[in-house]
C-alpha cells in the first residue's frame, strides 16, 4: 500500500438503486403488453446483432412459425429499426418485406402493428408492437414509443446488473407480461431474494473494510486473500 486512499461503493446503495430500476422498468412493460393485445417484442441495448435484455408477448404458435421460417434475418421491423429512430406502422414496411414475413403475422392474429426504434449514443433498442383489431391511433404510437424510450433509459445503467437483480427483473417482467396476479407472498418472495443478496454484500464489504484497517501496509491481493478469516485472527 503506499496510502492511497481505498474507495469501497455502498453495496446497499446500489442495490437499492437496481431495484428502483427493476420496479421501473416493470411498470413500463405492464403498460406496452397492455398497450398491445396481440404481443410485443422488445430487444433493449442492441450489441451488433443481440440485445442485452429480450421481453417478448407473441403467441408460442406465432414464435415457433417466425423460428422455423428463420424469419429474423428478413423481418423488416428489425431492417427498418437498425437504420431509424422513430415509429412506423407496420402497413408502411410492405415494401420492405419480400418474403412476407407481416402478412404471416396478421395469420397468427397480429393484422395491425407498428415498429420503434430508439437510440442512445451508442445503444439502440427495436421492437415491434401488435393488435389485432385495427390499425393504432397516431396518439397511441406516440405513447408506445415514449414508453419505449423511458424503458430504454430505466435500463441503460443495468449493463453491468448483479446477477441477482437481473433475475430479479425477468422474474417480475414474466408476471407483468402473463398478466398472472403478482400477490403479496409472490411479492415476499423477490424481496426476500433481494434482501439476502444486499445482506451478503454488506457483510462482505464491512470485511474488506476492516480488514483495509488493519492491514494498511499489507498487499491488496494478501490483504483480501484474509476474507475468509475470523474477527480474531484479523485482530
Amino acid at each position: 500500500m503506499t496510502g492511497k486512499a481505498w474507495q469501497i461503493k455502498n453495496p446497499y446503495r446500489e442495490e437499492k438503486r437496481e431495484v428502483t430500476q427493476v420496479s421501473q422498468a416493470t411498470d413500463l412493460l405492464r403498460r406496452l403488453h397492455e398497450r398491445s393485445p396481440t404481443g410485443f417484442a422488445i430487444g433493449l441495448h442492441i450489441q451488433f446483432t443481440t440485445p442485452r435484455y429480450f421481453f417478448q408477448s407473441y403467441s408460442k404458435e406465432w414464435l415457433d412459425a417466425y423460428s422455423a421460417k428463420g424469419f429474423v434475418m428478413n423481418d423488416p421491423i428489425v431492417h427498418w429499426g437498425f437504420s431509424n429512430e422513430g415509429s412506423i406502422r407496420w402497413r408502411d414496411l410492405a415494401q420492405t418485406d419480400p418474403l412476407g414475413v407481416l402478412s404471416e403475422a396478421a395469420k397468427f392474429g397480429m393484422c395491425f402493428g407498428m415498429a420503434a426504434s430508439v437510440m442512445r449514443g451508442s445503444s439502440r433498442s427495436i421492437a415491434g408492437f401488435s393488435r389485432g383489431d385495427r390499425e393504432m391511433t397516431d396518439v397511441e404510437m406516440a405513447g408506445i414509443h415514449k414508453d419505449l424510450r423511458a424503458l430504454h433509459d430505466a435500463t441503460i445503467g443495468m449493463q453491468t446488473l448483479s446477477p441477482e437483480i437481473h433475475d430479479t427483473l425477468l422474474t417480475v417482467a414474466a408476471f407483468a407480461l402473463t398478466g398472472r396476479e403478482f400477490d403479496l407472498p409472490a411479492l415476499a418472495a423477490v424481496l426476500s431474494v433481494v434482501g439476502y443478496s444486499i445482506n451478503d454484500k454488506i457483510v462482505v464489504f464491512d470485511r474488506v473494510r476492516e480488514i483495509f484497517r488493519s492491514s494498511r501496509k499489507g498487499d491488496p491481493a494478501e490483504i483480501l486473500g484474509g476474507l475468509n478469516a475470523t474477527p480474531e485472527q484479523i485482530d
